[in-house]
């Protein structure tokens, strides 16, 4: 398995120098953020970032991430989501990554609960997976579908991911999984699940401080420490994707503001020593 950093986790902090606290903090792959990658845009280019990448042997892991796909609104699909993978296939094809991650909506406290029933969830949720799909195959780009355990989330679970991937698998074969291990832990950790999908492309790690028999679901992303200083089974979930031969990516993910106002290096080299902690 190889180690990441996800752009989030430094998300204040420039592209470039992102790219470089990385680099030098011996990371085999970083995730770009399509916002940061756009504003970045506006006075620096892809080349400038490729040659960075290419200084530090970087490779760029993912294209982060395109949200609230699959409950908006079919003109906000038309007219924004799909113009934003355009531009996320764009990003990575300038910067060589293949895989472009999607998030699921949020029901809306409003929502008509004729249409949040989970069966209209799932073939709502395909039937657009199939159009971003298809954009992407054009561009030689995986398409990762990460599911968000978090409250009012339209999709919480491995399992009900599943049941939206797995038809559809076929006929979509740039579609896989991203599983985080945040989500993976507050949504009961369903180990048959896990061992069972096809086309795992990504793993996002952090930790959690929790107690035996502690009710996890109202836990926020702003609640995740880095690996090793929580109490999730990484010994045991490294064996899970051992057992199951995942060689990809353990990308680091992590949404503490208190970390954007440090040096960046000294956050990622930090995120990078817990790999010495979680063997690889």
């Amino acid at each position: 398995m190889k180690s990441g950093l996800n752009q989030v986790t430094l998300k204040s902090t420039p592209c470039d120098e992102f790219i470089s606290a990385a680099g030098d903090a011996k990371f085999d792959g970083v995730e770009v953020n399509q916002e940061n990658i756009a504003t970045y845009l506006t006075q620096g280019t892809y080349k400038t970032l490729k040659d960075i990448l290419e200084s530090y042997q970087l490779s760029v892991a993912s294209v982060d991430i395109l949200e609230d796909f699959n409950l908006c609104s079919d003109y906000d699909f038309k007219t924004k989501i799909l113009s934003l993978t355009q531009l996320m296939c764009e990003i990575g094809y300038k910067l060589e990554s293949d895989l472009i991650i999607v998030n699921p909506s949020f029901i809306r406290e409003d929502a008509d609960p004729a249409e949040i029933r989970e069966d209209k969830i799932i073939t709502r949720t395909q039937k657009r997976l199939s159009e971003i799909s298809k954009i992407a195959a054009k561009n030689d780009i995986r398409v990762g579908f990460e599911f968000l355990a978090l409250s009012h989330s339209s999709v919480r679970s491995l399992s009900l991911s599943r049941k939206i991937i797995d038809p559809i698998a076929l006929k979509l074969e740039n579609v896989g999984y991203i599983v985080d291990s945040f989500h993976y832990l507050i949504s009961g950790g369903n180990e048959y699940d896990l061992m069972s999908i096809s086309n795992l492309y990504l793993i996002h790690v952090s930790d959690l401080r929790f107690t035996s028999g502690e009710d996890l679901s109202g836990k926020k992303d702003t609640d995740r420490v880095f690996p090793g200083e929580g109490n999730f089974d990484f010994p045991g979930f490294i064996r899970m994707l051992k057992k199951r031969r995942y060689r990809g990516y353990l990308s680091i993910e992590l949404f503490d503001p208190e970390l954007y106002k440090k040096v960046p290096f000294e956050v990622a080299k930090k995120a990078r020593d817990c790999f010495d902690n979680v063997p690889l």
